[in-house]
C-alpha cells in the first residue's frame, strides 16, 4: 500500500500532470544488496535515451547512464511482479487504463551522466525508447540508493529527477520540480510530462526504470 504521495496539479483542470509516490515501494535492505551485486555485473551504453532527432525539449549533447537488463535472479523473479502489482493504484491515480509492463532495467549513472530534458512518450518522430517509444502511458522510476550531499557511503550527489510544466501557466511555468533520491522509492508519472536528469556529482545513482503501456 502506498505510504506517501505527492499529486501536483495545473490550475486548468484539463491540464492535470500528476506524479505518484511511494517512499517504501522497496526494502532499502534489498536496495543496498541489489547495489553490492550490481557492482559485478557487465553494463552497456543505455540506447533508451536516443532520439532520432531532436525535440523542441532537447538542450544539447547528453552523456548516457549505462544500463543493466536482468542483473540479477532477484530482480526478474521479486521486482517486475512487484511493479506489475501497482497497476491498478496507477490506473486510478492516473485515471489511465494502462496495459503491460514495458521493458526494465536499471540505469546506472556515474559522475558527470545525466539525461537532459525530454518526454518519455513523445511520438515515434521523436523518441526510440525501447519497448515503450510513443505508446508509453506511465513512466516509472525506483531508487536503488539515496541522494546524499554529506557523502556518506553508497550513495551519490546530484543526478536529480526533475519535472516541468507542474506549476501552471505565469512566472513560474518553467520551474523545475525535483524529486529527492531515497533508496526503495517508487516515482510514477504521466509519460508526457517533460523532465530531465542532472548531472551527478559525486558517487554512481542506480535507478530501475520501466512504465506502463
Amino acid at each position: 500500500m502506498c505510504t506517501a504521495y505527492t499529486r501536483l496539479m495545473k490550475t486548468d483542470a484539463k491540464n492535470v500532470r500528476e506524479v505518484f509516490i511511494n517512499d517504501s515501494f522497496l526494502a532499502r535492505s534489498f536496495c543496498v544488496n541489489t547495489c553490492l551485486e550490481l557492482e559485478s555485473v557487465p553494463m552497456q551504453r543505455t540506447p533508451h535515451l536516443e532520439f532520432s532527432v531532436k525535440s523542441e525539449s532537447e538542450s544539447g549533447n547528453r552523456s548516457r547512464p549505462k544500463t543493466i537488463l536482468n542483473p540479477t535472479k532477484d530482480f526478474a523473479n521479486f521486482v517486475e511482479p512487484k511493479i506489475s502489482g501497482v497497476r491498478a493504484t496507477l490506473e486510478k491515480f492516473h485515471d489511465l487504463k494502462l496495459g503491460d509492463l514495458s521493458t526494465t532495467y536499471i540505469a546506472a549513472y556515474s559522475v558527470g551522466e545525466y539525461a537532459g530534458k525530454h518526454r518519455d512518450n513523445f511520438g515515434k518522430e521523436h523518441n526510440i525508447v525501447e519497448g515503450a517509444g510513443d505508446k508509453r502511458q506511465v513512466s516509472i522510476v525506483i531508487y536503488l540508493n539515496d541522494e546524499d550531499d554529506e557523502q556518506e557511503e553508497n550513495t551519490y550527489s546530484g543526478g536529480n529527477l526533475t519535472f516541468y510544466g507542474l506549476t501552471g501557466e505565469g512566472p513560474f511555468a518553467d520551474f523545475g520540480l525535483p524529486v529527492k533520491g531515497m533508496a526503495g522509492r517508487l516515482v510514477a508519472f504521466r509519460s508526457t510530462i517533460m523532465h530531465e536528469v542532472t548531472k551527478v556529482t559525486r558517487g554512481t545513482r542506480f535507478v530501475i526504470n520501466t512504465g506502463f503501456l
